[in-house]
């Protein structure tokens, strides 16, 4: 496809009669950035064929009239802008037919579709749209040659994939950006994103009485996400409250995308099933055969774990590359790059997956596939769990992150097909992950229904010494005592060690948390041999900082500070920042206890440093609340108060207390916020607290970590 500004004869311009363009019957919504971006690459005299690509229902059709109507209304293209739609169509050898009965062109005697519109293009200055090409490539060739004939000709297509001739520009059309949040966002956030705006647009056009209240936003925030920001997905389902409330909606989301509502749209446009059962009939068997598969990982994969999974009798590791390529081509596999230049992944939009999981389960070999894929993230797992105690600590937690979607379904998959073995294996490699990305309670679900199903004692033993580290975690300590107990015994059955170091762990901080420090020692004392006996570094650390707040509950202030000096080396020996961070949390309350704000800020800004990295928010949260504290006593009383309801928000949503066992003054931080209040006055502490519970992870851990002169700001 040659540029637009090649020299091009100097003929007289004929007149051209145009071709009406459809007019939506609804308003474009939330498409600003793209119609911008498109109609400045249409502009461009380098750009002489542009495809709006993506999935069906992802809004392509639209866009593309909008940006037509724009360049008339600009007159950009003198002698007119033309509408043509492909999707009637089943032969591409009737595409330059469609064209020219749109362009209103007939075929001189002798002289060919192709030759006839070549003679009434060559001297326009025209811009084509043809919508829907997908189900036609094989005439791609022949629109280049067109193009190339015809130097005044630009043409616009629309198609789920791209053409794929040279000269092409490929422009993705992407869903519809998302709510932040579907925990409790404002109707301000709702509407500040162009899938809430639509969506509460359709609903009011579909029930004049409905309002987007504080009650119904998450609701509806659940909803734009579920159906990934797909406009016609959120035009289906908006049109249902004309029946129902936003929440009822969100529990029947899949009857309401499988009923048609609109008898003015295209009969593969009137259920979301429709429009990819289009897409899915344009595959061959293989990539159908692949397309289904895939449909089994959440949140996305990377190529290998797609060659693991994908890849049997009928598809070999080699085929599965060239398959997934042709799905990305077609806009039902996306390509999800790392801003980062890290690993490419792939993904589906959740309604694509799961229509492909319906293909799944219908083709009989959903538990195979289930299999395959819940072996490929065990193996993830269990290479994980010894990464996560020492120096790649984060890089591992980041991966696991990055796969817990997956993760979550092959120990779902296990439940469900009682693979007693796969699940507890993944269990007791995932446990220490799950304490330290706030998964306690899923995890803790999760690890006592596989107490149900028929265990090995090995197996059993390590699920209960698993379990019994969430409900710590949960802050449930008379759970934690009970499997602790039982743990214990049958792993000193089966000899094994490693067990017998956590279960006796797990009672020596269910003692403490009844402040009963002299059942407790005795415990923390055998977990520390234990661990020491295997080697894990990583057991000592964490039973040796416990000994130390033992030694603090015994107001053995030197003891303590030594101990916890002990197991501070210890776990920056090996690079474990969690263990760090809980130290240095026990240090700085020392030092508070003391009067000494320097040395107590000091551990608690590296604590949070530190678990920053990891993403603990346990240990940050409890560190905001320490800093807090100082900058009350301090005066700081608009720090402290925001401080304070950082904590408060993180706290909050994780649900329990954990390591609190030591407070040296249980009344310094009351102290602290009755100052502030008392400074700034109840209103403005009360928003100044807010906005620190408002504040995301990251933003929180930022602003602890500012100086005082910015943090004032």
């Amino acid at each position: 496809v040659p540029r637009r500004d090649a020299t091009v004869p100097n003929m007289p311009v004929a007149g051209f009669p145009g071709t009406a363009l459809p007019s939506p019957p609804t308003p474009l919504v939330g498409r600003e950035l793209e119609l911008t971006e498109i109609s400045g690459i249409l502009g461009s005299s380098e750009v002489r064929l542009l495809t709006l690509t993506g999935i069906g229902g992802v809004g392509k059709t639209r866009l593309a009239l909008a940006v037509a109507r724009a360049a008339l209304a600009e007159n950009r293209f003198p002698d007119g802008v033309a509408y043509v739609t492909l999707a009637p169509l089943r032969d591409p050898a009737l595409v330059f037919s469609a064209i020219a009965r749109s362009l209103g062109v007939r075929e001189e005697q002798g002289q060919g579709v192709a030759d006839a519109l070549r003679a009434y293009l060559r001297e326009r200055q025209t811009l084509l749209v043809l919508d829907n090409f997908e189900h036609l490539l094989e005439a791609a060739q022949a629109v280049a040659g067109l193009i190339e004939s015809c130097p005044g000709l630009v043409v616009l297509t629309t198609s789920r994939a791209p053409l794929r001739v040279r000269g092409e520009q490929e422009y993705p059309v992407p869903p519809l950006a998302l709510p932040s949040s579907i925990h409790n966002p404002t109707e301000e956030e709702v509407l500040s994103t162009s899938s809430g705006r639509l969506f509460v647009e359709r609903a009011k056009a579909a029930s004049p009485s409905f309002v987007l209240t504080a009650e119904n936003t998450g609701a509806v925030a659940a909803i734009c996400w579920r159906l990934a920001g797909l406009p016609l997905a959120l035009e289906l389902a908006a049109a249902r409250l004309r029946l129902l409330g936003p929440a009822s909606l969100l529990a029947r989301l899949d009857q309401a995308l499988s009923t048609g509502w609109s008898r003015d749209l295209p009969e593969r446009q009137r259920t979301m099933g429709a429009t990819l059962d289009w897409s899915h009939g344009l595959l061959c068997e293989s990539e159908r055969t692949l397309f289904r598969r895939l449909s089994i990982f959440y949140d996305g994969f990377a190529l290998g774990a797609a060659e693991a999974v994908g890849a049997a009798d009928d598809l070999g590791t080699k085929d599965v590359l060239a398959l997934l390529g042709r799905l990305v081509d077609q806009s039902l596999v996306a390509v999800q790059r790392d801003a980062e230049g890290g690993e490419v992944r792939y993904g589906m939009l959740e309604p694509v997956r799961q229509y492909a999981r319906e293909k799944l389960e219908g083709s009989g070999e959903a538990r195979t596939v289930g299999r395959r894929h819940a072996s490929f993230f065990l193996a993830l797992a269990e290479r994980a769990q010894p990464e996560l105690m020492g120096a790649r600590q984060v890089e591992w937690l980041d991966r696991l992150e990055q796969e817990n979607g997956n993760l979550m379904t092959a120990v779902s998959w296990a439940l469900d097909t009682g693979e007693a073995e796969t699940g507890a294996r993944m269990g007791w490699a995932l446990w220490l992950y799950w304490m330290i990305r706030g998964y306690q309670r899923e995890g803790r679900r999760w690890m006592e229904a596989l107490l149900a199903l028929d265990l090995s004692p090995a197996l059993r033993a390590r699920v209960l010494v698993a379990v019994a580290s969430l409900a710590y975690g949960y802050g449930d300590y008379e759970w934690c005592e009970r499997y602790s107990e039982e743990g214990l015994e049958l792993s000193r059955q089966v000899g094994d060690e490693l067990g017998i170091a956590w279960a006796q762990f797990g009672l020596g901080v269910a003692a403490m948390s009844r402040s009963d420090h002299e059942a407790a020692t005795p415990h923390l004392r055998e977990s520390l041999r234990s661990f020491r006996e295997v080697g894990e570094d990583f057991g000592v650390a964490r039973a040796t900082i416990c000994l130390g707040m033992v030694a603090l509950m015994r107001d053995d202030v030197s003891r303590a500070i030594d101990t916890f000096g002990e197991a501070l080396t210890v776990a920056r020996r090996i690079g474990d920042k969690t263990g760090a961070c809980i130290t240095l949390y026990n240090l700085a309350q020392v030092a508070l206890s003391h009067g000494d704000h320097c040395q107590a800020a000091t551990h608690f800004e590296e604590g949070i440093a530190l678990s920053g990295q990891v993403s603990d928010r346990a240990n940050v949260a409890y560190c905001l609340e320490g800093l807090a504290t100082i900058a009350g006593e301090q005066g700081k009383a608009e720090r402290s108060a925001r401080l304070f309801g950082a904590a408060e928000g993180m706290r909050e949503v994780l649900g329990a207390p954990v390591y609190t066992y030591y407070e040296p003054d249980p009344f310094l931080h009351e102290r602290a916020m009755t100052g502030a209040r008392s400074q700034l006055g109840d209103t403005a502490f009360e928003g100044a607290r807010e906005r620190g519970r408002a504040m995301t992870f990251e933003q929180a851990v930022a602003y602890a970590l500012l100086n005082d002169e910015a943090s004032a700001g």
